[in-house]
C-alpha cells in the first residue's frame, strides 16, 4: 500500500508523548495495529521525515528495532515494498528468493 497522505512538521508537542530511552517510545494515541499516530499521520514517519527528509514516494519506514511505537529516527530506515515484505517474512533466510535490482 502507498503511503499518500501528507505528513505533518514535527512541532514541540510531538516530545510531550515520547519517552526517551534506547527507544523512543510514543505514548500517545495509537491505532488499531499499534502504530503512534501523531495529528492524522504515523508518528514514526513523522520522526523519519524531520530528520533524513520524506523516503521515496511508495516507500515504507521500517522500525529496525521492531517496535511500532518507537519513534528514534536513529532506529527507521526508508525500504522498498518488497524488501519491507521480506524483512517481515517469517522466513527471512528465503531474500535470496526476491529480486531486489530495483534499478535506482
Amino acid at each position: 500500500m502507498y503511503y499518500t497522505k501528507p505528513i505533518p512538521p514535527l512541532q514541540s508537542d510531538f516530545w510531550d508523548e515520547v519517552i526517551k530511552d534506547g527507544c523512543w517510545d510514543w505514548y500517545g494515541e495509537t491505532n488499531k495495529a499499534g502504530y503512534g499516530l501523531y495529528d492524522g499521520a504515523k508518528a514514526h514517519r513523522v520522526s523519519f521525515q524531520h530528520r533524513h527528509g520524506p523516503p521515496p514516494h511508495g516507500w515504507h519506514v521500517h522500525h529496525q528495532c521492531e517496535r511500532r511505537t518507537c519513534v528514534n529516527w536513529d532506529h527507521l530506515t526508508a525500504e522498498h515494498p518488497k524488501r519491507h515484505r521480506v524483512l517481515h517474512s517469517r522466513y527471512p533466510e528465503r531474500v535470496w528468493l526476491f529480486d531486489f535490482d530495483l534499478g535506482l
